[in-house]
């Protein structure tokens, strides 16, 4: 925050009405929700939009939509939990509750950090050895145990 009164830096917005990913990034969505041999197989949108953004968060930064945006799901169907831990992922990169002002900035990070999280997600689940289930299970275990501890 380079202002005087951090709060000004934030207009007040509403988010659009749909959750936006990059469409270049769409298949990978897709290739999660398709596959068989996938642990998000069937999964819905919000869903895997939400750990997408978990994912992007803990293991990279925001990564801007690069090419034409594709409206994923309606924003309605996140739950008011789902909104929340948007809200909380917002106020943690932004560094200040302001943002909350500003909740089309709120989604916007959180469809960046989707863009960032789907790519490793996808490897992760693809491409590298081992039961793909078994290994974010283990991985999320360790996050939240870390987490707890500080």
């Amino acid at each position: 925050m380079t202002s005087a009164n951090p709060e000004s830096e934030y207009a007040d917005t509403e988010p659009r009405r749909d959750i936006h990913i990059d469409r270049e990034l769409y298949e990978l969505f897709t290739n999660l929700q398709s596959s068989e041999e996938s642990p998000l197989y069937e999964a819905e949108n919000h869903d895997l939009f939400m750990f997408a953004v978990g994912y992007g968060r803990r293991h990279s930064e925001p990564q801007p939509t690069e090419s034409e945006e594709h409206a994923f799901f309606g924003r309605s169907q996140l739950s008011d939990t789902q909104r929340s831990v948007l809200e909380a992922v917002a106020v943690s990169q932004e560094e200040t509750v302001h943002v909350l002002r500003d909740q089309r900035r709120v989604y916007e990070l959180a469809e960046q950090f989707a863009n960032a999280g789907i790519d490793k997600l996808h490897q992760r689940v693809f491409e590298m050895d081992g039961d793909p289930l078994s290994e974010l299970t283990l991985e999320v275990k360790e996050a939240y145990e870390t987490g707890t501890k500080q």
